[in-house]
Protein backbone atom coordinates (compact mmCIF):
# COMPACT_ATOMS: atom_id res chain seq x y z
CA UNK A 1 0.00 0.00 0.00
CA UNK A 2 2.73 1.84 0.54
CA UNK A 3 3.34 2.56 -3.02
CA UNK A 4 0.15 4.11 -3.53
CA UNK A 5 1.69 7.14 -1.78
CA UNK A 6 3.81 7.63 -5.05
CA UNK A 7 -0.10 8.94 -6.71
CA UNK A 8 -0.11 11.90 -4.61
CA UNK A 9 2.39 13.62 -6.86
CA UNK A 10 0.13 12.47 -10.15
CA UNK A 11 -2.82 13.84 -8.46
CA UNK A 12 -0.61 16.80 -8.02
CA UNK A 13 -0.23 17.52 -11.46
CA UNK A 14 -2.44 16.80 -12.62
CA UNK A 15 -4.45 19.22 -10.81
CA UNK A 16 -1.60 21.40 -11.94
CA UNK A 17 -1.67 21.17 -15.55
CA UNK A 18 -5.74 21.63 -15.22
CA UNK A 19 -4.65 24.75 -13.55
CA UNK A 20 -2.35 25.25 -16.73
CA UNK A 21 -5.29 24.43 -19.05
CA UNK A 22 -7.72 27.06 -17.28
CA UNK A 23 -5.61 29.75 -17.48
CA UNK A 24 -4.55 29.60 -20.95
CA UNK A 25 -8.28 29.21 -21.95
CA UNK A 26 -9.11 32.55 -19.77
CA UNK A 27 -6.60 34.64 -22.15
CA UNK A 28 -8.29 36.75 -24.29
CA UNK A 29 -7.28 37.71 -27.74
CA UNK A 30 -6.49 41.03 -27.79
CA UNK A 31 -7.65 43.37 -30.63
CA UNK A 32 -4.79 45.15 -32.92
CA UNK A 33 -4.62 48.39 -32.81
CA UNK A 34 -2.19 51.20 -34.20
CA UNK A 35 -0.50 52.43 -31.89
CA UNK A 36 -1.50 56.07 -29.95
CA UNK A 37 0.29 59.24 -32.36
CA UNK A 38 3.60 60.48 -30.34
CA UNK A 39 4.20 57.24 -28.16
CA UNK A 40 7.76 56.29 -29.57
CA UNK A 41 8.52 52.26 -29.51
CA UNK A 42 12.22 51.54 -29.23
CA UNK A 43 12.95 48.29 -30.39
CA UNK A 44 15.97 46.89 -29.01
CA UNK A 45 18.04 43.95 -30.38
CA UNK A 46 21.29 42.86 -28.74
CA UNK A 47 23.97 41.33 -31.16
CA UNK A 48 26.74 38.57 -30.69
CA UNK A 49 27.88 36.88 -33.64
CA UNK A 50 25.14 37.37 -35.88
CA UNK A 51 26.49 38.48 -39.20
CA UNK A 52 24.23 35.16 -40.84
CA UNK A 53 20.61 36.03 -39.42
CA UNK A 54 20.73 39.87 -38.80
CA UNK A 55 19.76 41.04 -42.25
CA UNK A 56 16.49 38.71 -41.75
CA UNK A 57 15.29 40.66 -38.73
CA UNK A 58 16.04 43.90 -40.13
CA UNK A 59 13.99 42.97 -43.53
CA UNK A 60 11.52 41.81 -40.69
CA UNK A 61 10.84 45.47 -39.61
CA UNK A 62 10.91 46.88 -41.80
CA UNK A 63 7.78 45.71 -43.49
CA UNK A 64 5.78 46.06 -40.54
CA UNK A 65 2.80 47.95 -40.72
CA UNK A 66 3.31 50.44 -38.11
CA UNK A 67 4.06 54.30 -37.96
CA UNK A 68 7.62 54.65 -38.48
CA UNK A 69 8.10 58.08 -37.34
CA UNK A 70 7.14 56.91 -33.64
CA UNK A 71 9.69 53.91 -34.30
CA UNK A 72 13.56 53.30 -33.55
CA UNK A 73 15.73 50.37 -33.39
CA UNK A 74 18.72 50.18 -31.67
CA UNK A 75 21.44 47.45 -32.60
CA UNK A 76 23.69 46.89 -29.67
CA UNK A 77 26.80 44.90 -30.99
CA UNK A 78 28.01 42.79 -27.85
CA UNK A 79 32.02 42.40 -28.90
CA UNK A 80 31.30 40.22 -32.13
CA UNK A 81 33.92 37.81 -32.97
CA UNK A 82 32.39 37.77 -36.58
CA UNK A 83 31.60 40.18 -39.22
CA UNK A 84 27.92 41.73 -37.81
CA UNK A 85 29.40 45.01 -36.98
CA UNK A 86 30.33 45.13 -40.80
CA UNK A 87 26.90 43.45 -42.06
CA UNK A 88 25.19 46.14 -39.87
CA UNK A 89 27.16 49.07 -40.89
CA UNK A 90 27.23 47.94 -44.82
CA UNK A 91 23.69 46.54 -44.91
CA UNK A 92 22.39 47.41 -48.44
CA UNK A 93 19.51 45.02 -49.38
CA UNK A 94 16.77 48.22 -49.02
CA UNK A 95 15.96 48.79 -45.61
CA UNK A 96 13.29 51.63 -46.61
CA UNK A 97 11.18 52.48 -43.11
CA UNK A 98 14.20 53.06 -40.83
CA UNK A 99 17.81 54.02 -40.12
CA UNK A 100 18.80 51.62 -37.07
CA UNK A 101 20.86 53.52 -34.46
CA UNK A 102 24.14 50.98 -33.77
CA UNK A 103 26.05 50.94 -30.17
CA UNK A 104 29.04 48.82 -29.33
CA UNK A 105 29.62 47.71 -25.58
CA UNK A 106 33.04 49.09 -24.47
CA UNK A 107 35.59 46.41 -23.66
CA UNK A 108 34.31 46.15 -19.38
CA UNK A 109 31.09 45.63 -20.56
CA UNK A 110 29.50 42.42 -22.09
CA UNK A 111 26.25 40.29 -21.89
CA UNK A 112 22.60 41.04 -23.13
CA UNK A 113 21.94 42.79 -20.22
CA UNK A 114 24.45 45.50 -20.40
CA UNK A 115 23.61 46.03 -24.02
CA UNK A 116 19.98 46.42 -23.01
CA UNK A 117 20.82 48.63 -20.52
CA UNK A 118 22.97 51.05 -22.43
CA UNK A 119 20.06 51.11 -25.34
CA UNK A 120 17.85 52.29 -22.90
CA UNK A 121 20.40 55.17 -21.66
CA UNK A 122 20.18 56.46 -24.95
CA UNK A 123 16.50 55.29 -26.00
CA UNK A 124 13.47 57.89 -26.75
CA UNK A 125 10.65 55.18 -26.46
CA UNK A 126 8.73 55.02 -23.79
CA UNK A 127 7.71 51.68 -24.70
CA UNK A 128 10.42 49.22 -25.46
CA UNK A 129 10.56 46.07 -27.24
CA UNK A 130 12.90 43.39 -26.82
CA UNK A 131 13.81 40.38 -29.47
CA UNK A 132 16.90 38.95 -30.07
CA UNK A 133 18.94 38.68 -33.68
CA UNK A 134 17.95 35.48 -34.79
CA UNK A 135 14.21 36.55 -34.88
CA UNK A 136 11.56 36.95 -37.32
CA UNK A 137 8.02 37.86 -37.13
CA UNK A 138 5.12 39.21 -39.23
CA UNK A 139 3.78 42.52 -40.52
CA UNK A 140 1.32 42.96 -37.83
CA UNK A 141 4.13 41.77 -35.21
CA UNK A 142 4.95 45.39 -33.44
CA UNK A 143 1.38 46.72 -33.43
CA UNK A 144 -0.18 43.50 -31.46
CA UNK A 145 2.97 43.99 -29.11
CA UNK A 146 1.72 47.66 -28.16
CA UNK A 147 -1.69 47.18 -28.57
CA UNK A 148 -1.68 45.80 -24.55
CA UNK A 149 -0.57 49.55 -23.96
CA UNK A 150 -3.50 50.90 -24.39
CA UNK A 151 -4.13 50.30 -20.59
CA UNK A 152 -2.07 52.04 -18.50
CA UNK A 153 -2.26 49.54 -15.74
CA UNK A 154 -0.38 47.34 -18.14
CA UNK A 155 3.41 47.36 -17.31
CA UNK A 156 4.96 44.68 -19.40
CA UNK A 157 3.91 42.31 -21.97
CA UNK A 158 4.97 38.86 -22.56
CA UNK A 159 4.56 37.26 -26.49
CA UNK A 160 4.16 34.40 -28.34
CA UNK A 161 7.70 32.08 -29.82
CA UNK A 162 8.07 29.57 -31.21
CA UNK A 163 10.54 27.68 -33.79
CA UNK A 164 11.23 28.04 -37.19
CA UNK A 165 8.97 25.35 -38.66
CA UNK A 166 11.61 22.31 -39.66
CA UNK A 167 11.35 18.81 -41.09
CA UNK A 168 12.15 15.92 -38.84
CA UNK A 169 11.17 13.83 -35.95
CA UNK A 170 13.59 15.55 -33.82
CA UNK A 171 12.84 19.31 -34.57
CA UNK A 172 9.15 18.45 -34.22
CA UNK A 173 9.98 17.17 -31.13
CA UNK A 174 11.66 19.85 -29.90
CA UNK A 175 9.09 22.56 -31.72
CA UNK A 176 6.13 19.94 -28.58
CA UNK A 177 8.54 20.97 -26.08
CA UNK A 178 9.02 24.40 -26.49
CA UNK A 179 5.51 25.53 -26.97
CA UNK A 180 4.33 23.17 -24.05
CA UNK A 181 6.86 26.02 -21.75
CA UNK A 182 5.30 29.09 -23.76
CA UNK A 183 1.77 27.91 -22.87
CA UNK A 184 2.80 27.22 -18.97
CA UNK A 185 4.51 30.61 -19.23
CA UNK A 186 1.23 32.47 -20.21
CA UNK A 187 -0.89 30.57 -18.31
CA UNK A 188 1.20 31.47 -15.32
CA UNK A 189 0.77 34.99 -16.11
CA UNK A 190 -2.83 35.15 -16.69
CA UNK A 191 -3.44 33.26 -13.00
CA UNK A 192 -1.84 35.78 -11.08
CA UNK A 193 1.78 34.06 -11.49
CA UNK A 194 4.03 34.68 -13.64
CA UNK A 195 6.54 32.54 -14.18
CA UNK A 196 8.25 32.00 -17.47
CA UNK A 197 8.38 34.25 -20.22
CA UNK A 198 11.01 34.32 -23.44
CA UNK A 199 13.39 37.14 -24.14
CA UNK A 200 12.62 36.99 -27.94
CA UNK A 201 9.36 38.61 -27.43
CA UNK A 202 8.50 40.60 -24.43
CA UNK A 203 7.87 44.57 -24.28
CA UNK A 204 7.37 47.07 -20.90
CA UNK A 205 7.49 50.52 -19.79
CA UNK A 206 10.62 52.64 -19.67
CA UNK A 207 9.57 53.89 -16.74
CA UNK A 208 8.68 50.45 -14.95
CA UNK A 209 12.17 48.99 -15.74
CA UNK A 210 13.84 51.88 -14.00
CA UNK A 211 11.41 51.77 -11.16
CA UNK A 212 12.28 48.46 -10.49
CA UNK A 213 15.52 49.05 -10.41
CA UNK A 214 15.94 46.60 -13.82
CA UNK A 215 18.12 44.55 -13.49
CA UNK A 216 19.67 45.24 -10.06
CA UNK A 217 20.28 41.97 -8.02
CA UNK A 218 20.87 39.64 -10.98
CA UNK A 219 23.57 41.44 -13.04
CA UNK A 220 25.66 38.88 -12.54
CA UNK A 221 23.37 35.97 -13.87
CA UNK A 222 24.15 36.10 -17.60
CA UNK A 223 20.92 34.97 -18.76
CA UNK A 224 17.20 36.23 -16.83
CA UNK A 225 16.99 39.26 -18.49
CA UNK A 226 13.57 38.50 -19.32
CA UNK A 227 12.33 36.15 -16.22
CA UNK A 228 13.66 38.23 -13.39
CA UNK A 229 12.52 41.73 -15.15
CA UNK A 230 8.81 39.98 -15.32
CA UNK A 231 8.92 38.79 -11.46
CA UNK A 232 10.10 42.42 -10.12
CA UNK A 233 7.73 43.76 -12.33
CA UNK A 234 4.88 41.71 -11.04
CA UNK A 235 5.89 42.38 -7.14
CA UNK A 236 5.61 46.18 -7.90
CA UNK A 237 2.68 46.17 -9.73
CA UNK A 238 -0.06 43.55 -9.26
CA UNK A 239 -2.00 42.54 -12.83
CA UNK A 240 0.97 44.26 -14.38
CA UNK A 241 2.46 41.75 -16.41
CA UNK A 242 -0.19 40.56 -19.48
CA UNK A 243 0.71 37.54 -21.87
CA UNK A 244 -0.25 38.74 -25.53
CA UNK A 245 -2.83 35.36 -26.78
CA UNK A 246 -2.39 36.66 -30.63
CA UNK A 247 -1.29 34.71 -34.02
CA UNK A 248 0.34 37.90 -35.55
CA UNK A 249 2.35 38.28 -32.22
CA UNK A 250 4.40 34.99 -32.81
CA UNK A 251 8.10 35.40 -32.97
CA UNK A 252 9.65 32.76 -34.55
CA UNK A 253 13.71 31.93 -33.46
CA UNK A 254 16.11 29.38 -34.48
CA UNK A 255 15.88 25.77 -32.82
CA UNK A 256 18.98 24.09 -30.96
CA UNK A 257 20.77 22.96 -34.15
CA UNK A 258 22.17 19.71 -32.33
CA UNK A 259 21.79 17.19 -29.13
CA UNK A 260 24.45 19.48 -27.29
CA UNK A 261 23.09 22.35 -28.63
CA UNK A 262 19.63 21.72 -26.92
CA UNK A 263 21.47 20.38 -23.73
CA UNK A 264 23.80 23.50 -23.44
CA UNK A 265 20.38 25.16 -23.95
CA UNK A 266 18.45 23.55 -21.44
CA UNK A 267 20.84 23.73 -18.63
CA UNK A 268 21.13 27.82 -18.93
CA UNK A 269 17.40 27.96 -18.96
CA UNK A 270 17.01 25.72 -15.77
CA UNK A 271 19.85 27.28 -13.78
CA UNK A 272 17.78 30.53 -13.80
CA UNK A 273 15.03 28.76 -11.31
CA UNK A 274 17.86 28.35 -8.53
CA UNK A 275 18.16 32.69 -8.54
CA UNK A 276 14.37 32.95 -8.30
CA UNK A 277 13.46 35.53 -5.10
CA UNK A 278 9.87 34.54 -5.11
CA UNK A 279 9.07 31.11 -3.16
CA UNK A 280 6.15 30.30 -5.59
CA UNK A 281 8.12 30.79 -8.70
CA UNK A 282 10.79 28.37 -7.13
CA UNK A 283 8.27 25.73 -6.13
CA UNK A 284 6.85 25.15 -9.94
CA UNK A 285 9.88 24.30 -11.34
CA UNK A 286 11.10 21.83 -8.15
CA UNK A 287 7.82 20.06 -8.94
CA UNK A 288 8.00 19.13 -11.82
CA UNK A 289 11.30 18.00 -11.81
CA UNK A 290 10.43 16.15 -8.87
CA UNK A 291 7.52 14.76 -10.76
CA UNK A 292 9.28 13.35 -13.36
CA UNK A 293 12.42 11.99 -11.53
CA UNK A 294 9.82 9.63 -9.90
CA UNK A 295 9.07 8.46 -13.26
CA UNK A 296 12.53 8.04 -14.61
CA UNK A 297 13.16 5.54 -11.40
CA UNK A 298 9.63 3.85 -12.04
CA UNK A 299 11.50 1.10 -14.05
CA UNK A 300 14.18 0.66 -10.42
CA UNK A 301 10.86 0.67 -8.41
CA UNK A 302 9.37 -1.73 -10.44
CA UNK A 303 12.16 -4.18 -9.11
CA UNK A 304 11.46 -3.40 -6.05
CA UNK A 305 8.16 -4.58 -5.98
CA UNK A 306 6.07 -1.36 -6.97
CA UNK A 307 3.01 -2.93 -8.68
CA UNK A 308 3.18 -2.43 -12.51
CA UNK A 309 -0.40 -1.02 -11.85
CA UNK A 310 1.06 2.18 -9.71
CA UNK A 311 3.39 2.54 -12.85
CA UNK A 312 0.86 2.54 -15.21
CA UNK A 313 -1.27 4.90 -13.61
CA UNK A 314 1.63 7.54 -13.12
CA UNK A 315 2.46 7.36 -16.85
CA UNK A 316 -1.17 7.25 -18.37
CA UNK A 317 -2.37 9.71 -15.98
CA UNK A 318 0.66 12.24 -17.42
CA UNK A 319 0.26 11.36 -21.03
CA UNK A 320 -4.18 11.31 -20.49
CA UNK A 321 -3.31 15.41 -19.18
CA UNK A 322 -1.05 16.34 -21.31
CA UNK A 323 -2.75 15.14 -24.28
CA UNK A 324 -6.03 17.61 -22.85
CA UNK A 325 -3.08 20.46 -22.13
CA UNK A 326 -1.63 20.24 -26.12
CA UNK A 327 -4.88 19.83 -27.36
CA UNK A 328 -5.74 22.93 -25.96
CA UNK A 329 -2.51 25.31 -26.48
CA UNK A 330 -1.45 23.83 -30.23
CA UNK A 331 -4.58 25.28 -32.52
CA UNK A 332 -3.38 28.49 -31.19
CA UNK A 333 0.09 27.80 -32.70
CA UNK A 334 -1.36 26.55 -36.07
CA UNK A 335 0.46 23.00 -35.28
CA UNK A 336 -1.98 20.56 -33.84
CA UNK A 337 -0.48 17.96 -36.39
CA UNK A 338 1.81 17.87 -33.79
CA UNK A 339 0.14 16.28 -31.30
CA UNK A 340 0.90 12.99 -32.73
CA UNK A 341 3.99 12.97 -30.88
CA UNK A 342 2.56 13.34 -27.47
CA UNK A 343 2.96 9.93 -26.59
CA UNK A 344 6.68 9.21 -27.86
CA UNK A 345 7.70 12.97 -25.93
CA UNK A 346 6.43 11.03 -22.25
CA UNK A 347 10.07 9.13 -22.52
CA UNK A 348 11.56 11.67 -23.90
CA UNK A 349 10.28 14.72 -21.51
CA UNK A 350 11.16 12.54 -18.66
CA UNK A 351 14.33 11.55 -19.48
CA UNK A 352 15.51 15.15 -20.46
CA UNK A 353 14.27 17.04 -17.48
CA UNK A 354 15.77 14.27 -14.83
CA UNK A 355 18.90 14.46 -16.39
CA UNK A 356 18.99 18.43 -17.20
CA UNK A 357 18.12 19.14 -13.39
CA UNK A 358 21.41 17.27 -12.14
CA UNK A 359 23.02 19.25 -15.10
CA UNK A 360 21.98 22.33 -14.43
CA UNK A 361 24.05 22.66 -11.18
CA UNK A 362 26.70 20.04 -11.35
CA UNK A 363 27.74 21.66 -14.99
CA UNK A 364 28.38 25.27 -16.80
CA UNK A 365 27.34 26.22 -19.90
CA UNK A 366 28.34 28.21 -23.02
CA UNK A 367 25.98 31.32 -24.47
CA UNK A 368 27.00 33.23 -27.73
CA UNK A 369 30.70 31.48 -27.46
CA UNK A 370 31.24 32.38 -23.60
Amino acid sequence: MIWCLVLIPLLVYVCLVIWFIKGWAKIGELEIRNQELGIIVSIIIPCRNEANTIQTILKSIDQQKFDFKNLEVILVDDHSSDDTFGVIRNYELGIRNFEPLIIQLSENEFGKKAAIKNALKISKGELIVCTDADCEFGVDWLNAMTSAFHSPNIKMVTGPVMFFERPGFWNQMMQLEFLSLIGIGAASVQNGYPNMCNGANIAYRKSAFYEVNGFKGNEHIPSGDDEFLMHKIHEKFKGGVQFLKKYEAIVYTQPPQSLSEFVNQRIRWGSKAGHYKNLKSKLLPAFMYLFNVVLFFTPLFYFLEMPWTVIATLWLGKLSIEIVFFATILPFFRSSKILDLVIPAQIFHVVYISIIGVLSVMKSYTWKGR
